[in-house]
C-alpha cells in the first residue's frame, strides 16, 4: 500500500480546500501541521467510506473509517462544524442537521492523532410536502339532508381536490364543491378529497348518516285562561318526541301584556285586554305553543276632590271644607292637616288656623282607599292692623298674595302734618323690591314678606304680602285612549301646593 498521507496546515484549510477533495488523510485537528514541504512524520492514513455523501435534514448515515500502517486501527468521530453541522456517534452513524449547508465528518487515527480523513456532507432542504385537510373531520346528518366540506391543500401551488364517496352511489353522493348529500338509509360514510397535484394525498371525511326522528310537539295546558288585572296562573308546557323537554316563555305583546318567568308564571297587566303567552321548545325553537289569556279591566279608582281647594284666613281663624268621592260606594273622608302645627280639621271639615302665618295644606282621605285624597291648600296670614290713628301713616292694601315674580301696587298716605311717607321692604331684597311709585315686585322664593310705611313723625303702617310659587302644569297636555284604558297624568307644581284631579263631565 503506497502512503496516502496529505498534509494541511490545518483543519480548517482541510475543510475549506477538502484537502485537495474526497476523503482525505492528514494531520488531526488538535495538531499543529508540519512545515511545508518537511518529511512526513508518521506514515499511518485513515479513510472515510463514503467519501462524500448528499442528505436531507435529520436524515442519518453510516460512515467507517479505515486506518493502515497502525496496530490500533479505532478512530475518533467529530463533525467539523460541531454540534451546528450534525452529530456523530462513536460508531460512525452521523445524523444531520435541521438547516441545510455543507458540513464535514472527521475520522482521526487513535493510534496516531495526527492522522485523519475528512468526508463532506451535503445537506439539501426537504422538497415540499403535499397534504390535504378536510373540514370538518366528522359530521352527523339525516337520511337526505346535505352539508358541505371544504378541503385545504399545503405544499402546493395547485390546491385543486377531486370529491368522492368511498361508499360510491350507496354512501351518497358529493358534487365539485364538497356539497355532500346523505342517502336514504342510515349507517356510517366516507368523504374523500383527493388532491390534483399528488393524487397520492388525500383526507377522509367520516359522516354518520341517522334515519329523521319524529317531529317534536308542545302543548299547553289550559290554553284558555281568565284573569283580573294583576292577577297570575301558573302555566306548564309539556314537549313530545325529544330528550330536551324544557322551554322558554315569553308573552307575545311584550312587557305590556303582563309577564311570564322561567317556571311558566304569567301575571297580568294593570289593562284589560287579550294576551298571548308563548312556550317555545328549546330541543326545536320553531315549535311553539299559546296560551290566550283574558285580562278584565279593574274596578273604577277611588277618587277625591275637596272644595275650595284653596282659601285664606288670619291667624287662628276658621274656614269650612267640603270633600267629594267617585269611584266608590263609600264616600267618607277622613280629614287631616298635612303640617305639624299647621292648625287642626274636625271630622266634619271644620279647620282652625294656628297662630302663626304660612301656607298649610288641609288634607281629606278616602275611607275607602287610602291611596284617593285630595289636599286644599291655606294660607294663613296675620290680622289686620287696627284702623291707624289721627296723625298715624297708612298703607293700602294691608294683606295680598302676589304670585312669585310678578308685581303690585300699593299706596301709602299720612295727614299733611306728619311729613314725607317712606316705603321699604322689611325683609330687604330677599322680600321683593319696590319703586317711587310703590310698585311691589315679588322675589322668586315663595313665602311671607312684609311692606312698611313710616312717616317722618316715626309712625308706621305694614303690609303682608304672601308670595307663592307659579302655577303648574299637567303632562301629558293631550293623549287619545281606548274604552276603559289607563293614562298617567302628572302634574308640576310647588312644592307647598296640592292638586286636585278632575274632568268636565261628557
Amino acid at each position: 500500500m503506497g502512503l496516502r498521507l496529505v498534509w494541511c496546515a490545518a483543519l480548517a484549510t482541510a475543510v475549506a480546500a477538502g484537502c485537495g477533495g474526497g476523503s482525505k488523510t492528514g494531520q488531526a485537528p488538535d495538531a499543529g501541521a508540519p512545515p511545508a514541504g518537511g518529511p512526513p512524520t508518521s506514515q499511518v492514513a485513515v479513510a472515510i467510506r463514503p467519501a462524500a455523501v448528499s442528505l436531507l435534514p435529520l436524515q442519518t448515515q453510516q460512515f467507517t473509517a479505515e486506518v493502515t500502517d497502525a496496530a490500533d486501527r479505532s478512530v475518533d468521530w467529530s463533525v467539523a462544524e460541531g454540534a451546528a453541522g450534525g452529530l456523530i456517534d462513536a460508531a460512525g452513524v452521523y445524523a444531520a442537521p435541521s438547516s441545510d449547508g455543507t458540513f464535514h465528518v472527521v475520522a482521526t487515527s487513535r493510534a496516531d492523532r495526527k492522522a485523519f480523513a475528512t468526508a463532506p456532507v451535503t445537506v439539501t432542504p426537504l422538497p415540499p410536502q403535499i397534504r390535504v385537510s378536510i373540514l370538518p373531520g366528522r359530521a352527523a346528518l339525516e337520511v337526505n339532508h346535505a352539508r358541505r366540506f371544504m378541503a385545504v391543500v399545503s405544499g402546493s401551488a395547485d390546491t385543486a381536490v377531486s370529491w368522492t364517496v368511498a361508499e360510491g352511489s350507496a354512501g351518497g353522493t358529493v358534487d365539485g364543491d364538497g356539497v355532500f348529500t346523505a342517502p336514504g338509509a342510515a349507517g356510517t360514510y366516507h368523504v374523500i378529497a383527493k388532491s390534483h397535484a399528488d393524487p397520492s394525498q388525500s383526507a377522509t371525511a367520516e359522516v354518520t348518516v341517522t334515519a329523521t326522528p319524529p317531529a317534536v310537539s308542545i302543548t299547553i295546558a289550559s290554553d284558555h285562561l281568565v284573569l283580573a288585572y294583576g292577577g297570575t296562573a301558573r302555566l306548564v308546557a309539556s314537549v313530545e318526541n325529544a330528550a330536551e323537554t324544557s322551554v322558554t316563555w315569553s308573552v307575545a305583546e311584550g312587557s305590556a301584556g303582563g309577564t311570564v318567568d322561567t317556571s311558566g308564571l304569567y301575571t297580568a297587566p294593570a289593562l284589560a285586554g287579550t294576551y298571548h303567552v308563548v312556550a317555545t321548545a328549546n330541543a326545536d325553537p320553531t315549535k311553539t305553543a299559546t296560551a290566550q289569556v283574558v285580562v278584565s279591566a279593574p274596578p273604577p279608582d277611588v277618587r277625591v276632590s275637596i272644595s275650595p281647594d284653596r282659601a285664606e284666613t288670619t291667624t287662628s281663624g276658621s274656614l269650612s271644607f267640603t270633600a267629594s268621592v267617585t269611584g266608590s260606594a263609600d264616600t267618607a273622608v277622613v280629614w287631616s292637616v298635612a303640617e305639624a302645627g299647621g292648625g287642626t280639621v274636625d271630622a266634619n271639615g271644620n279647620y282652625k288656623a294656628p297662630g302663626s302665618t304660612g301656607v298649610f295644606h288641609v288634607v281629606a282621605t278616602a275611607h275607602a282607599d287610602a291611596t284617593g285624597s285630595a289636599a286644599a291648600q291655606v294660607t294663613v296670614t296675620s290680622p289686620p292692623p287696627p284702623p291707624p290713628a289721627i296723625g298715624g301713616v297708612s298703607i293700602l292694601p294691608q294683606s295680598v298674595i302676589v304670585t312669585a315674580g310678578r308685581t303690585y301696587q300699593f299706596a301709602a298716605a299720612a295727614p299733611r302734618a306728619s311729613g314725607a311717607v317712606g316705603v321699604t321692604v322689611a325683609e330687604g331684597a330677599a322680600g321683593g323690591t319696590l319703586d317711587s311709585s310703590l310698585l311691589y315686585t315679588a322675589p322668586s322664593t315663595p313665602g311671607p314678606y312684609h311692606v312698611v310705611a313710616t312717616a317722618a313723625d316715626g309712625s308706621t303702617a305694614r303690609a303682608t304680602v304672601i308670595v307663592r310659587a307659579p302655577s303648574g302644569g299637567v303632562s301629558p297636555s293631550s293623549v287619545s285612549v281606548a274604552p276603559a284604558g289607563i293614562v298617567q297624568f302628572s302634574a308640576s307644581r310647588p312644592a307647598d301646593e296640592a292638586v286636585m284631579w278632575w274632568s268636565p263631565a261628557p
